[in-house]
Order: C-alpha cells, then sequence, then structure tokens
C-alpha cells in the first residue's frame, strides 16, 4: 500500500477540531492550529446533517504542528497549553482540509 496522503488544515483563521468519530456530534479529541499537518489514515464516512446535508469526513493523524487537548481548552482565552507529541489521530471534516 502506498503511504497516506499529506494534508494541510486550511481554516481561514482559528483552529479546526478533531473528533473521536464522523460527525459534528462526537467529542473533541484535540483542536489543530491552522495550517497543521495530517495525514489521511483511508477511513472515510459520509454523514448526513440535521439540515439534510451529507458532509465527508476522514479519519487523519497528526504529523506536524501543535494541537490542543481539550483539558486546555478555555472559553474566554482559548488553549493554554499546545503539544506536538504523541501523534493523535481522529476524525476531521474534509472542507477543513487540503492537499498539499
Amino acid at each position: 500500500l502506498p503511504p497516506a496522503s499529506p494534508l494541510a488544515v486550511v481554516r481561514p483563521q482559528g483552529e479546526v477540531n478533531m473528533r473521536s468519530c464522523p460527525g459534528a456530534d462526537c467529542d473533541v479529541v484535540a483542536q489543530l492550529r491552522r495550517s497543521t499537518k495530517v495525514s489521511l489514515t483511508g477511513k472515510t464516512a459520509v454523514v448526513e446533517t440535521s439540515s439534510g446535508a451529507l458532509l465527508t469526513w476522514a479519519e487523519v493523524s497528526t504529523t506536524g504542528g501543535d494541537y490542543c487537548l481539550p483539558e486546555n481548552l478555555e472559553p474566554s482565552s482559548g488553549c493554554q497549553v499546545w503539544h506536538q507529541q504523541p501523534q493523535k489521530t481522529g476524525w476531521m471534516n474534509l472542507t477543513f482540509l487540503r492537499t498539499e
């Protein structure tokens, strides 16, 4: 099998949530900074939103850049501690990713 494709988070501003399963209702496992590099694991899922839209989610793993754990997130001031290790794996909506 070929190696997983690297991707980059491309949200125009702010951070993007990595979730425990495909869907916005799933728990946040980490929050990634813009331009954090991730790789695809090969797993994808299409999830229907409450409005009936179909969104594609992909399981990804961090490969470089910072992420914040949920316990380090403060609602008023954002992330208090950023991490680079260990590697985190979770699900992200493909609209927040672009191929490098």
